[in-house]
C-alpha cells in the first residue's frame, strides 16, 4: 500500500477506533464515502489534522471540504503532493 492511502487509512481508523467503531480494511477504502462513515464537520477537521499529521504537510481545507469520497481525497492528497 502506498504512503497516502496508508495515511488516509491511518486517519479514518484513529477517528473510527475513538468513536468505538470498527477499523475499515484497506479493500474498503475505494468504496466508502466520508457520509458512509458518518463522518461530521469536526470528523473531517479531525481528518485532515490526522493526515497533515502523517504526510508532514499542510492540507487545503477548502480542497478537502468538496472531498465526498475516500478514493476523491487519495487523488487530492496526490494532486497536492508537491505543491
Amino acid at each position: 500500500m502506498k504512503r497516502i492511502e496508508q495515511a488516509v487509512l491511518s486517519a479514518v481508523n484513529l477517528i473510527r477506533l475513538r468513536r468505538r467503531q470498527i477499523p475499515i480494511e484497506a479493500g474498503d477504502l475505494c468504496s466508502l464515502t466520508l457520509d458512509d462513515l458518518d463522518f461530521d464537520s469536526m470528523d473531517r477537521l479531525d481528518l485532515v489534522m490526522a493526515l497533515e499529521d502523517y504526510l508532514d504537510r499542510l492540507i487545503s481545507g477548502a480542497g478537502v471540504a468538496k472531498v465526498r469520497t475516500l478514493t476523491d481525497l487519495i487523488q487530492f492528497l496526490k494532486r497536492t503532493e508537491h505543491e
